[in-house]
């Protein structure tokens, strides 16, 4: 009985203590640069962590009509990124290719500019 006390108390602790990261606000802040584009009537994000969803896109609002798009949101996570999607009238950007990757390892601001259908874009 004695040999079985040792491993089974080992697994106990492993079991109840917790791997998951401890959650913290990341206040993001989108643009969104719009070229060659005219008459846009909606303009949007979509992303996998509230309140973003892949379902509906959380509106921006015009800084320069046609031209220039913003949001700021805050998101309670875990994790150390997030990925996003531009949506402007209801097509959403890079069809086929990966989703942009929000990285915020070492911070909980994020200033993020894009392009609409460039991918080439960074954090600030």
């Amino acid at each position: 009985m004695k040999k079985y006390y040792i491993p089974t108390l080992v697994m106990i602790v492993l079991f109840t203590s917790s791997c998951v990261q401890p959650t913290r606000n990341i206040n993001i802040t989108l643009k969104l640069h719009l070229k060659g584009m005219k008459d846009v009537q909606r303009v949007g994000v979509k992303g996998n962590d509230k309140p973003l969803s892949w379902d509906q896109g959380l509106p921006m609002t015009p800084i320069i009509k046609d031209s220039l798009y913003t949001v700021t949101y805050t998101l309670k996570t875990g994790y150390n990124f997030t990925e996003i999607k531009f949506t402007v009238d209801d097509k959403t950007e890079l069809k086929g290719q990966p989703n942009r990757r929000l990285e915020f390892p070492n911070t909980n601001r994020v200033v993020y500019e894009a392009a609409f259908d460039n991918p080439g874009t960074k954090a600030k």
